[in-house]
């Protein structure tokens, strides 16, 4: 790790892309230095009277043990720093929780028999989305047509947070995935039943199609089932992701009330 005395004398500019990166590296790996570098660090960002006030106070916060809450005080002077040095964050640019390769590929729960089909999720970012929110529910396979994006993808990997290792994925048509008849395949889509009112299977397949134009008539005709999320607002619609969590959180809940002695995983959001 680079010394406080060798930061100080870099040029202002790399000074302030080092430090972020330093508090990067922290947040991913949960790993902060000795309070002494801790507190000389948020010395020499407090010291630099080109910084916006809100970014030396925010540095303040980090000297001498006066935060409550290390991480949260660590990521807002890095914000504040992105903000400050014109690095825009996206959605897919959130830090991997450290430790994930160690997980297993799948955790046993109320949807542990449940899988998804994803057709034509052109969003890198969405599908990256769907795997986590996949892997967050016990889902362990995942079936996706050709079309969806790479797995490699860096938006994909970044945005499913190391879920992308969890699951097993197989590519090909609904049709081609299909597999056993008796297995029930259940569209979200438009003009179904409320998906809170309906009565999922305990093994099942759950459907998901492109953004903009849902399920592909082919792939809609092997559902066996359909459900849609009730909406109120101004708004007729939702990201696919969004609405994919919805729909798993309405089987999960559904399976969990109908199953006495079934619990979700304990780790709830």
């Amino acid at each position: 790790m680079i010394t406080i005395r060798k930061l100080a004398e870099l040029p202002a500019p790399t000074r302030r892309r080092k430090i972020v990166r330093l508090l990067e590296s922290w947040m991913r790996e949960r790993q902060w230095p000795d309070p002494a570098y801790l507190d000389r660090l948020a010395r020499l960002v407090e010291a630099d009277a080109e910084l916006p006030e809100a970014v030396r106070l925010a540095a303040h916060g980090l000297r001498g043990g006066q935060q409550t809450d290390l991480p949260r005080a660590t990521d807002h002077l890095r914000h504040l720093l992105m903000r400050h040095l014109g690095i825009a964050p996206g959605d897919w640019d959130l830090l991997p929780p450290a430790g994930v390769q160690g997980v297993p590929r799948a955790v046993p729960g109320v949807l542990s028999q449940v899988e998804l089909y994803l057709e034509s999720i052109r969003s890198p970012f969405n599908l990256g989305s769907i795997i986590r929110t996949a892997a967050a529910f016990g889902i362990a396979r995942i079936g996706m047509s050709d079309d969806c994006p790479s797995l490699d993808h860096p938006r994909v990997r970044r945005s499913a947070m190391g879920a992308v290792d969890l699951v097993e994925v197989r590519r090909g048509s609904a049709a081609e995935l299909r597999g056993t008849p008796e297995v029930p395949w259940i569209a979200l889509e438009t003009g179904g039943r409320p998906c809170f009112e309906y009565p999922y299977p305990a093994r099942g397949i759950l459907m998901l199609g492109s953004e903009e134009l849902g399920l592909s008539p082919g792939t809609l005709a092997l559902a066996t089932g359909r459900v849609s999320i009730p909406l109120s607002g101004a708004k007729a619609s939702l990201n696919v992701g969004v609405a994919g969590g919805i729909a798993l959180a309405a089987w999960q809940e559904s399976l969990t009330r109908t199953r006495p002695g079934s619990t979700p995983n304990p780790h709830a959001c």
